[in-house]
């Protein structure tokens, strides 16, 4: 989607979301430094160079992120708050990663004998999103999530997040990805471009990924409106 949508309604809606950025100590986002957008929303720098502020319209993405303020799984992204705009639009106010790093990351791959360029192939994050979508919306892809489930799926993900948790600085991404699969909980674009490293922190972690399951599972956490 283009920016100019999601700075319109920032606009618009500057009365409504402000008293609770800064009542939250949260920086004002900066409309001009757009660092990219996708099919869901568009991300934001802010006065602070450590934080940046998304704009999503997808509510799965926007409640993972409040639970993940709320309980902070190791290797997901450190979330500072979420509001709710309206009916369709979410405020994320996130820590900024240093993203440069897939060539870094390819090669540490590579060195430790892991076959696979995409982390979503390696802990088969797609295959589970693509058997919950079958289950939800009828599509034949696989009969229903469960069954998938069933044969295996969880420990297929397991498998592939302990080989990924040797390799040096993936320990807490492999963990976080783990933890939220305990709880039926998936990550449907995961991939190097996805991950990166706050500040000095020698531990990758993802900061993008629609998530696929119920999120409720991780436990109720409604999203503040405004």
């Amino acid at each position: 989607m283009k920016p100019e949508f999601f700075i319109k309604d920032l606009k618009e809606t500057a009365a409504r979301w402000l008293p609770f950025m800064e009542a939250a100590e949260m920086p004002v986002p900066d409309k001009d430094e757009v660092l990219g957008c996708g099919m869901y929303g568009c991300a934001f720098g802010s006065e602070d160079p450590d934080i940046l502020v998304k704009y999503t319209t997808s509510r799965d993405e926007a409640e993972f992120m409040h639970a993940q303020k709320e309980i902070r799984i190791s290797g997901i992204v450190s979330v500072h708050l979420v509001l709710k705009l309206g009916r369709v639009g979410f405020l994320i106010w996130r820590d900024r990663l240093d993203t440069c790093c897939e060539v870094a990351v390819r090669s540490l791959l590579i060195q430790h004998d892991l076959p696979y360029e995409r982390f979503d192939q390696l802990v088969e994050q797609r295959r589970a999103h693509d058997a919950w979508e079958a289950s939800v919306y009828g599509k034949a892809l696989w009969k229903n999530y469960e069954s998938l489930l069933r044969k295996g799926e969880k420990e297929t993900i397991q498998e592939g997040c302990t080989r990924i948790a040797e390799v040096p600085g993936m320990r807490d991404l492999a963990n976080g990805l783990m933890d939220i699969a305990e709880y039926d909980l998936f990550l449907s674009d995961m991939h190097i471009k996805n991950v990166g490293r706050f500040k000095s922190y020698d531990q990758l972690v993802v900061f993008d990924g629609q998530p696929t399951g119920d999120t409720r599972m991780l436990g109720e956490y409604p999203i503040p409106e405004v």
